[in-house]
């Protein structure tokens, strides 16, 4: 992520229906897109370079094991213009 930037943080809570669950990362991804910089004025290819970095993601995975019933998935975001999440149930 680039050096004046804030890292994306995430409060995120998960309560199935015998209370919270206790939440840990299994897996971090971090991936980005790099191109040339067209929206560059040539006059500032100089100091910033030829490249530059657009939409950085930050991918976080989490496991936890339950039983059927009410479950509800509680997000704050920091630090994000957006965010995304995906439920899968099942192996």
């Amino acid at each position: 992520m680039g050096a004046n930037k804030k890292e994306p943080s995430f409060e995120t809570t998960l309560v199935g229906p015998t209370g919270n669950v206790d939440l840990k990362v299994t897996k971090t991804v971090i991936k980005g897109i790099v191109n040339m910089g067209a929206q560059i004025p040539p006059w500032e290819l100089d100091s910033k370079g030829i490249y530059q970095e657009n939409g950085v993601q930050l991918i976080e995975t989490f496991k936890v094991s339950g039983s059927p019933g009410e479950w509800k998935l509680k997000v704050l975001p920091n630090n994000t213009e957006s965010f995304e999440y995906f439920i899968s149930i099942g192996e």
